[in-house]
């Protein structure tokens, strides 16, 4: 997970590409100590998607 950050920084601060430039570099799911973990840069992994998935499966 922490490459996926690191990823997502470098594109920013060393190719400088921010916003809608920003291309989808990174895994998204991980698995930690048995437990799943998803991780979303927007806009590139169109975080808006998953947040609406959350809610509607919500009880």
């Amino acid at each position: 997970m922490a490459k996926a950050y690191t990823l997502e920084f470098e594109q920013m601060f060393k190719l400088n590409r921010w916003g809608g430039i920003k291309y989808d570099n990174n895994e998204e799911l991980f698995n930690i100590d048995g437990e799943r973990i998803e991780v979303y840069f927007a806009p590139s992994d169109e975080p808006e998607e998953e947040i609406i998935k959350a809610i509607c499966s919500a009880t």
